[in-house]
């Protein structure tokens, strides 16, 4: 099993996940979740003129099944995670739980 490259940004409001996908239709991407961890997994299919080429020149392209965990912070709301594919491109969205926080006098 192969593996994808990720990109994970941490913005004010969420950490968003950042997958390159090209050549991978969105429905054969699994996007699961088991407590902190966040996995990407998925097939990347070679496209129907592969079958008419007599040999291969040169093979950089990854094809076949991919994996990808990532380990998150736990201060985030994986309850209202979401994601979205644009230009070839899984962006996952995970918002960032707020604390609140206060500093505390002490009474002498």
């Amino acid at each position: 099993v192969g593996q994808i490259a990720v990109d994970v940004l941490d913005t004010a409001e969420e950490v968003i996940i950042v997958a390159p996908v090209a050549g991978v239709d969105p429905s054969d991407i699994d996007i699961a979740l088991s407590r902190n961890i966040l996995t990407l997994s998925g097939e990347r299919k070679h496209p129907p003129i592969y079958l008419d080429a007599k040999r291969m020149l040169v093979e950089e392209c990854y094809y076949g099944s991919f994996s990808r965990s990532i380990i998150l912070p736990e201060n985030l709301a994986f309850n209202k995670i979401r994601a979205t594919v644009d230009h070839n491109t899984i962006m996952v969205h995970i918002p960032k739980i707020s604390f609140f926080s206060k500093n505390i006098k002490i009474d002498a």
